[in-house]
């Protein structure tokens, strides 16, 4: 749930987008125009066209990478927001409850692995003990 701050910069990046977006719709329209009139006119490209053309196309280009500084830029805004540095710090101390949690599970396991040791040794000196009664009976 975006609060107000993320909202915005999604608003601001969503303006900028469509304001680029118009652009390039306008760019591919006057491309468009210019190949209709030489073909309609049934001649080549005129080197003023070409250079049009040439023109716009390097502005589309300009265009896509706009659109992707803007992408990284909303992405920054959004990482530094206040929300996602509240997330941030939430995750840190969960991670740090979690390192705590498997500390004292492996204070168990080691507790485990000796008390399995000292029951595996009273077993073994019980059946010594049970041979030497028996023995002993005899």
């Amino acid at each position: 749930m975006p609060n107000e701050a993320t909202a915005q910069i999604e608003a601001q990046a969503q303006q900028a987008e469509s304001a680029i977006a118009v652009l390039q719709m306008q760019l591919q329209t006057e491309q468009r125009q210019i190949r209709r009139q030489a073909f309609l006119a049934n001649r080549p490209l005129t080197a003023e066209e070409q250079n049009r053309l040439d023109a716009i196309a390097a502005a589309m280009k300009q265009s896509g990478n706009a659109l992707v500084a803007l992408t990284f830029i909303t992405l920054q805004n959004l990482d530094d927001s206040t929300q996602v540095k509240q997330l941030r710090t939430r995750m840190n101390r969960v991670n740090k409850n979690l390192d705590s949690d498997l500390d004292q599970l492996k204070q168990i396991e080691a507790f485990a692995a000796t008390a399995a040791n000292v029951a595996d040794t009273v077993a073994k000196v019980a059946a010594e003990v049970a041979k030497l009664a028996a023995a002993a009976a005899i």
